[in-house]
């Protein structure tokens, strides 16, 4: 993951089949597995919904909503 917002910060992960633990490394001020973390909640949320189920909208004030 790269934040594009300007802070550098950027996250990898390697993922095999199986249990964990799985290695990760990330740099820069931004925490991106956190923000991950935080989308992954919202997913689950709503049910765990496709790809072509889950969307954003953004608002003209900045508001989102998923």
């Amino acid at each position: 993951m790269v934040d594009r917002d300007g802070s550098g910060a950027w996250a990898i992960g390697e993922y095999e089949p199986g249990p964990g633990p799985y290695e990760t490394e990330a740099c820069g001020s931004r925490d991106l597995w956190e923000k991950a973390g935080s989308a992954r909640a919202v997913r689950e949320a709503a049910g765990r919904p496709g790809r072509d189920r889950l969307g954003v909208t953004v608002h003209p004030d900045g508001r989102q909503e998923v």
